[in-house]
């Protein structure tokens, strides 16, 4: 689990993986259910446990704002920032 993703969540923010399409990284949530918690019933959800995104690898993430409903920020390439 990248450490960087881990303290993202334990500071109590959401996030939301961001799939790419056909291989290609893209900047906005596509999958049903990206604005509503992760769950069993859900797996597309926003969720604050990193735990939640192992598997995730070459995905963006999102930050949640649950407040205006909206994804607020992407990340692109937490590996890399510019």
């Amino acid at each position: 689990m990248d450490s960087r993703l881990t303290a993202l969540c334990a500071a109590g923010l959401s996030l939301v993986a961001i799939p790419p399409i056909d291989g290609k990284p893209t900047k906005r949530p596509t999958e049903k259910g990206w604005n509503k918690p992760k769950s069993a019933t859900n797996p597309n959800g926003y969720s604050s446990n990193a735990s939640d995104f192992i598997g995730c690898d070459g995905f963006n993430f999102g930050l949640y704002h649950g407040a205006s409903n909206t994804l607020a920020l992407d990340l692109d390439d937490i590996a890399n920032p510019v």
